[in-house]
């Protein structure tokens, strides 16, 4: 096998054609042993070089379908990964891509947990232990869920989200021990509930 065609789309992403027909996109920097000043064309490639290069363009076609979901809406990566292997790529290729993602800063979990605090407090009215344990359920670290948390409440009133939940539990009827129950599974803490008159 050799290479016959090689296409420079962008940056370190090239085209190349193999010469059994086959061609397939790359990006340089995925590249381990095969060196990039053999990229080209006329360049004889043994079984081993093939595979390398068959396999970075796996890598590149995951970072693509990657870029389609970070296109659309804001990803984590433990979801985006989720949505990678169900389109059939390897955990090794995605991997290797969403490290690329993220030192470019496309793929940003902090970034994510900030902006699906902002929406959530757009319809749901919860304390840091309830949004904190969302952000988990999503796949995102302790760490940072806590820091985004923070963030969140730098410019979100933890009480006005309370008297929130408090006005929307009393419209369903709650009152009393019910509804300090209620409040503290939305997330609020006793010091909160205890504090102001519920009954």
């Amino acid at each position: 096998m050799e290479i016959t065609a090689l296409k420079i789309v962008s940056g370190d992403c090239i085209k190349i054609t193999i010469s059994s027909r086959l061609s397939f996109f790359i990006r340089t920097v995925y590249l381990q042993t095969f060196p990039v000043d053999r990229l080209i064309v006329g360049e004889v490639l043994s079984e081993e070089d093939y595979q390398e290069l068959e396999n970075v363009g796996c890598i590149f076609s995951a970072e693509h379908d990657a870029m389609n979901f970070l296109a659309r809406a804001e990803q984590n990566r433990f979801l985006l990964s989720q949505k990678l292997l169900k389109k059939h790529h390897s955990k090794e290729a995605i991997a290797i891509a969403l490290d690329y993602l993220e030192s470019k800063k496309y793929l940003d979990d902090k970034r994510y947990a900030e902006a699906w605090l902002r929406n959530r407090s757009i319809t749901k009215a919860e304390g840091r232990t309830k949004l904190e344990a969302g952000l988990c359920s999503k796949g995102i670290d302790r760490k940072i869920a806590k820091q985004a948390i923070d963030t969140f409440f730098e410019n979100t009133s933890e009480e006005e989200l309370f008297n929130k939940a408090v006005s929307k539990f009393k419209r369903m009827g709650k009152k009393g021990t019910k509804l300090e129950e209620s409040l503290f599974r939305a997330g609020f803490p006793w010091k909160l509930i205890k504090h102001i008159h519920i009954s």
